[in-house]
């Protein structure tokens, strides 16, 4: 028998959905069933408060290429992406297998397991995104990132090697910009429900159903008893981890390939040349939410 802690938990009454880009969210909880001895079937998937934390500056998307936001998606405490080890945090159920006649032993499932899933934002910090950065490398990185190569003498003269202050604006402005961001993490938090309700959650209502009705799973050995139970579940706790990643996946991937979940793409560069302090350089971004 495998021992878990157990606690009863509450789903939310709402469930955020993506339509057309942005999240909606229905007033009654679409997934209300009963299980067949008529009682309530207890959730025990717990979606837990979006962490939003402020932490990234912006000018890190042209010094080191990182996202502009990042959402990770926690399960009993394991992140994704950063964590190879996700899809085995999911919680299994409490089940016996016994033997209960010759050649016959019986598997019934206990207890449900309690999924905590949750997930914490890494967004941009408040204005301004500002950082040093040597010219050379700042120049290359920008016709990287725009697709056209461009020289040190289109800002500011000569001196490759010489460092600059390097400023990222958003437009119209950067609060603004900083928002739609945020909206952007947003869709991927809604999809993260979605991707829960396809994969999670049907593996809970069916492990709720055997639990209601004590459900004995039967075969003529122990590990055959075991293995009815998983199949009648829809899985083991390792296959709906794997199943909930590529869910996230898939989702993350179908928002990322429309026009408005692209990423934000840089609208003009302009370069100060200053006598005795460091030359200046803005790189503006457009946002694909900003229409």
């Amino acid at each position: 028998m495998i021992s878990i802690h157990q606690q009863k938990a509450k789903v939310p009454d709402s469930i955020p959905k993506k339509q057309g880009g942005k999240i909606a969210y229905p007033k009654q909880h679409p997934f209300a069933a009963t299980s067949g001895n008529t009682l309530p079937v207890q959730r025990q998937v717990v979606r837990d408060a979006t962490d939003e934390q402020r932490i990234i500056n912006l000018t890190s998307t042209v010094t080191a290429f990182t996202d502009f936001g990042t959402t990770y998606v926690r399960l009993n405490g394991t992140e994704l992406p950063g964590n190879a080890g996700f899809v085995n945090a999911v919680i299994e159920p409490q089940y016996t297998v016994v033997q209960t006649g010759d050649n016959e032993y019986t598997a019934r499932v206990t207890a449900a397991p309690v999924n905590h899933i949750g997930c914490r934002m890494a967004l941009p910090t408040a204005p301004e995104w500002e950082a040093g950065i040597a010219l050379n490398n700042l120049s290359g990185r920008i016709g990287m990132m725009r697709g056209q190569p461009i020289t040190d003498d289109d800002f500011l003269g000569t001196k490759p090697g010489r460092e600059v202050l390097l400023y990222v604006k958003g437009q119209p402005d950067d609060d603004t910009f900083a928002g739609l961001v945020r909206q952007h993490e947003l869709v991927h938090a809604g999809d993260i429900d979605e991707a829960v309700d396809n994969s999670i959650r049907p593996w809970d209502v069916a492990i709720q159903h055997a639990v209601d009705n004590n459900t004995a799973f039967r075969a003529d050995s122990l590990e055959g008893a075991r293995t009815a139970m998983w199949t009648a579940l829809g899985g083991t706790a390792g296959e709906v981890g794997v199943a909930f990643r590529g869910e996230l996946q898939r989702l993350g991937n179908h928002y990322h390939h429309q026009a408005q979940g692209g990423r934000p793409t840089i609208n003009r560069v302009e370069g100060r040349k200053r006598t005795f302090l460091r030359d200046i350089v803005r790189i503006h971004y457009d946002h694909p939410l900003a229409g």
